[in-house]
């Protein structure tokens, strides 16, 4: 099936449902059987009314901030509203969920700097020009690691895999419900364009292109991760810290972001090097998702929200939404193949 064909089921199917709390209303069962549609146009409607609102007024201000916080804000309204003040703490207690192995955080601190330094290496090999790699210190990361954290992190992730991958996930093939969610994910940075600030400074093209395995890694690292929000957030922060100092990107004064990127297609070299991690993202994000069959580490078993939502077959797991904060010890089996 195309990527389009599911969007537009995901978009007017109204099969999706939870143990909610408001079924007592033509309303709250068209909400509860079209949880994604709402979410989507909750989140974007918080973000964009203040990223338009700030771009019409050419208003350069921090209160940019406050329209990044649309996502996990549109989780928490919708999950209060689903199953009340439970379904709130349940998305918010994943927060907790640290235990998870010292291997997945090894592979947020050193995963992209990995990739980024073999894509540069490709790209030089390749005749690229050098770039200016700065080598950082503790001192200057902690302050940009913080803000990735507060901002985009909290900000965005309790709605994307907090809320959205869960339920995608629960339709469709983890690979699929990926680049759904990516697609969501990007479409929802599409005001920043004007604002000039908050995307990659790269044609949209080559943004579809690196996003796509971008999110496939990132619902790998999730699904063996207890679908952890911290990790999640980690995983974005660190994305954004390893920006300051890998100049994959090309310098915002030679190519500024706005939205004649939306419909630009000729790539000049100095969209080389970003040309070239995303080749090597590709191929990392496939090599996971042969490895694991395309499961990406999911077995059916993952987050309390998922347990309570239809899949195309029988869950393993008990529906935890309206009554458990966490599901409890023994329900999170791991895949043969993770």
């Amino acid at each position: 099936m195309g990527v389009l064909a599911v969007l537009r089921t995901v978009v007017f199917s109204g099969k999706e449902s939870i143990e909610n709390r408001n079924t007592g209303t033509p309303f709250s069962t068209w909400v509860n059987g079209h949880q994604t549609l709402v979410f989507v146009f909750l989140a974007y409607s918080l973000s964009w009314s203040v990223f338009i609102g700030l771009a019409v007024f050419r208003v350069d201000s921090p209160l940019v901030m406050l329209g990044v916080y649309g996502p996990s804000l549109a989780a928490i309204l919708l999950s209060g509203y689903l199953v009340g003040w439970q379904g709130i703490r349940n998305l918010l207690v994943r927060i907790t969920i640290w235990r998870v192995g010292l291997r997945w955080y090894a592979i947020l601190l050193f995963g992209f700097v990995a990739i980024e330094i073999a894509g540069y290496g490709f790209y030089r090999l390749s005749g690229g020009a050098a770039l200016s790699i700065t080598v950082p210190t503790l001192a200057s990361l902690l302050p940009v690691l913080l803000i990735q954290v507060l901002v985009p992190g909290f900000g965005e992730e309790f709605g994307w895999r907090g809320f959205v991958l869960p339920r995608l996930q629960a339709r469709w093939s983890p690979v699929i419900a990926s680049v759904v969610l990516s697609l969501i994910h990007l479409f929802w940075h599409f005001p920043t364009y004007w604002l000039g600030i908050g995307t990659h400074n790269v044609p949209l093209v080559l943004m579809i292109a690196w996003i796509v395995p971008f999110t496939i890694l990132y619902t790998w690292i999730y699904n063996n991760t207890q679908g952890s929000i911290l990790i999640a957030v980690l995983y974005h922060a660190l994305f954004g810290v390893t920006l300051s100092f890998m100049p994959f990107l090309p310098s915002e004064s030679v190519v500024p972001i706005t939205p004649t990127l939306i419909g630009t297609f000729t790539f000049t070299s100095v969209f080389g090097p970003y040309l070239a991690v995303t080749a090597l993202f590709w191929v990392v994000a496939i090599v996971v998702a042969v490895a694991t069959r395309g499961r990406l580490g999911y077995v059916d078993r993952l987050d309390p929200v998922a347990a309570c939502l239809p899949r195309r077959r029988p869950s393993q797991t008990p529906c935890y939404c309206a009554h458990h904060a966490r599901p409890r010890a023994g329900h999170h089996r791991r895949s043969k193949v993770s």
